[in-house]
């Protein structure tokens, strides 16, 4: 979800690599549905810091799973 919330704001062409990850498991991702939404916290013109939320959906109970931040760089494509 992060990699993609920064590939949105990059120019045709590119792709994103990770550079870094930084996970805080919060509680167990329980459910039929595992959730994610992603924010772009910071996009420069090589890299680009995004914040990603998991969630474990079991109907019309929630529970926030994890906590991750990533740091993704624009390669362009060949």
């Amino acid at each position: 979800a992060g990699g993609f919330a920064c590939l949105s704001l990059m120019p045709a062409g590119s792709d994103v690599l990770a550079v870094e990850f930084k996970i805080n498991f919060l509680a167990p991702a329980l459910g039929q549905i595992i959730r994610a939404e992603a924010v772009v916290v910071k996009s420069g013109r090589t890299l680009s810091i995004n914040q990603v939320d998991v969630y474990g959906v079991d109907g019309d109970k929630v529970r926030h799973a994890a906590r991750v931040q990533q740091t993704a760089i624009r390669v362009d494509s060949r």
